[in-house]
């Protein structure tokens, strides 16, 4: 699985076995050191040799296969050019909560429907305000309700 990031791969995370480009380095970081704990290749000190032979013997390939083992077909991976919110919502999908490990996660992505919440500016379009959201598969709609009836 390749990527096609402008960005240059210049960290690696050493407990999951894979490199980073700037960009990905941030959101993993962001994760916490409890799930990725990133090195910079050339500017950090890699003073534990078991970190450098995980990498040599893990790498994005052997850690994709893993961690997307069970990624649905119908998912479109986020690439370079992906905004930054999809691109943090897949990596933390993928690390922090593991939804691709085991197909039982695997529920959600292949429902009908979607439901959820999203910020829509209101007619004023001074604010945004919270609206409910419905996505269905059977009628190929998006559908957003200006009142909440309950929560």
């Amino acid at each position: 699985m390749n990527y096609s990031f402008t960005n240059k791969v210049e960290y690696a995370s050493y407990n999951l076995g894979v490199f980073l480009c700037t960009t990905c380095v941030g959101i993993h970081r962001s994760m916490g050191t409890h799930i990725s704990q990133t090195r910079h290749l050339r500017v950090d000190r890699w003073l534990d040799e078991n970190q450098i032979i995980f990498m040599e013997q893990h790498g994005n390939e052997v850690s994709n296969a893993h961690y997307e083992r069970y990624l649905p077909d119908c998912y479109r991976r986020p690439d370079g050019c992906a905004p930054a919110v999809l691109l943090e919502q897949f990596i933390r999908a993928k690390y922090e909560r593991e939804e691709f490990l085991e197909p039982a996660r695997q529920v959600g992505y292949m429902a009908s429907t979607k439901s959820g919440h999203l910020m829509k500016r209101g007619r004023d379009a001074a604010k945004f305000e919270i609206r409910r959201f419905e996505l269905s598969e059977a009628t190929n709609t998006l559908s957003y309700y200006v009142k909440e009836v309950s929560w």
